[in-house]
């Protein structure tokens, strides 16, 4: 990160701006997401579903265990109940706009090398929000 009192020259300012910019695409980013998120959607959801996106784009998917434990302790105890806003089946509870299904973003699919294990991978739909939020 950037710090005023030990820049010395241009070349740490060209640091300090290009962390700046990056912090911009960043907020612009997440500004494109949210307006597509239900009203009460947390910070902890979000994050769960960035760190869900981000590992199937790279075909690294995981479950949600492993999503949860990668997320850490930003992640509220409820996550297990509530991450299902997300998936593209039906909800049993009623707590968000979409009260009868999920916002479609995400699928779990069994491992084909485990199969007690699922995997949860974007749907197109969530493929396509992902990257029109961070292109």
């Amino acid at each position: 990160m950037f710090n005023p009192s030990a820049a010395s020259g241009s070349h740490s300012l060209s640091r300090g701006g290009n962390a700046v910019a990056l912090n911009m695409i960043l907020l612009s980013s997440l500004q494109k997401i949210s307006e597509t998120l239900p009203e009460r959607c947390t910070t902890a959801q979000l994050m769960f579903f960035l760190t869900a996106a981000m590992h199937d784009l790279a075909d690294s998917p995981c479950t949600f265990t492993e999503l949860r434990d990668e997320v850490g302790p930003n992640v509220s105890r409820s996550l297990h109940t509530t991450y299902r806003v997300f998936l593209d089946e039906q909800r049993k509870r009623s707590d968000y706009d979409c009260r009868q299904h999920g916002l479609g973003w995400l699928t779990r699919e069994v491992d084909p090398k485990d199969g007690r294990r699922k995997l949860l991978r974007l749907t197109e739909e969530g493929r396509e929000v992902f990257l029109q939020a961070f292109s």
